[in-house]
């Protein structure tokens, strides 16, 4: 069995030539490699034959020594879970998809803004009244008490 080789850090300049060439992938930028719809279908479906990831790859024209050894398989688990959970349509949005990522626009980022802080505020009021209350009565124990003086250790009411 052979071990599984990591993908260089970079691309060299043919190995790229060769990516960008190639009509399975859609783009290239860094070391991220896009693969194109119809490619990841074909796959898929590949997979549910029987086909090794490996040989899936080796079919579609990449070399494994530029993309890495582990890469096939990766990409395959990855795509089976957004098959098995979205079907074809899932796999036909390129790039990863982020669901849970809003795009906000300023407008909604400033209402969002304008609303947290207005909670806020209405908090602080909450905590003032309730401080308020307490000083009220606080001070009502205050007044209703006798006040003592204290000189020398000699305690006399005034």
């Amino acid at each position: 069995m052979a071990k599984a080789t990591r993908r260089p850090k970079e691309f060299t300049q043919a190995q790229l030539y060769e990516l960008r060439h190639n009509p399975n992938v859609s783009s290239i930028e860094g070391r991220n490699i896009t693969y194109t719809p119809v490619f990841k279908i074909a796959a898929i479906r590949a997979d549910q034959d029987g086909i090794r990831p490996r040989e899936i790859f080796i079919r579609g024209g990449f070399c494994l020594e530029a993309i890495g050894t582990d890469t096939p398989k990766r990409c395959l688990q990855r795509w089976r879970a957004i098959f098995d959970k979205y079907g074809e349509k899932g796999l036909m949005n390129e790039g990863r998809q982020r669901h849970n990522r809003k795009h906000w626009t300023l407008e909604e980022k400033l209402q969002d803004k304008l609303h947290v802080a207005e909670e806020q505020i209405r908090l602080l009021k909450d905590e003032n009244a309730q401080l308020k209350r307490e000083l009220r009565e606080l001070q009502k124990l205050y007044a209703e008490k006798p006040k003592q003086l204290y000189v020398r250790n000699r305690v006399s009411e005034y």
